[in-house]
């Protein structure tokens, strides 16, 4: 691609639709619509950061039970995704239970108190604004620094497993053993 474009990956380009019908579609309008696509957009890009920086931690836990004496080698490395699956961690905790968990609960307190349909839609307007705001997605230049950083997290986690590849070669992703010991995640 040309310049500062980049290809849109599966996860990047993923988008949950609504189609409301009536009377739904009298409260939600294609533009909150967009809203909740946004969020749902930015929860699931730090889901797949967390993801891979977990597949990460799996590549230096192999690294560190193995017997080619790299663990002093690694300190570094092992230390920057700790910190980076941290910062990822604490941006989702964040958004889940300190933006959108009180805003709903303002949001299901204003709709029990409203009278008219229209308090019920400027509540629910409300309760999008602020998750938005509060959120960091509507501010350009917090979102494109937040991008950034977690793309530096998924390089990283893509060298990484890069790495454990040519370190190990029999090692293949896919053969992660999930919480659950007899379902193997492929």
């Amino acid at each position: 691609m040309a310049g500062s474009q980049t290809a849109l990956t599966g996860y990047d380009a993923f988008s949950l639709n609504y189609r409301l019908r009536w009377p739904m579609n009298l409260i939600v309008s294609d533009i909150e619509v967009l809203k909740y696509q946004l969020i749902s957009r930015y929860l699931l890009h730090c889901k797949r950061v967390e993801r891979e920086l977990e597949g990460c931690w799996r590549n230096h836990a192999q690294v560190k039970g193995s017997k080619r004496g790299l663990r002093g080698q690694f300190v570094r490395s092992f230390a920057l995704r700790n910190r980076m699956l941290q910062f990822v961690r604490n941006m989702l905790y964040y958004t889940l239970a300190d933006v959108l968990e009180p805003n709903w609960r303002r949001l299901t307190a204003g709709i029990g108190k409203a009278g008219t349909l229209d308090e019920i839609i400027q509540a629910h307007s409300a309760f999008l604004d602020a998750s938005l705001r509060e959120c960091l997605v509507s501010n350009d230049k917090h979102l494109k620094v937040f991008y950034g950083i977690t793309q530096v997290c998924l390089l990283f986690a893509g060298y990484t497993e890069r790495f454990a590849g040519r370190l190990y070669p029999g090692y293949r992703r896919g053969r992660r053993v999930g919480i659950c010991k007899s379902i193997i995640i492929r």
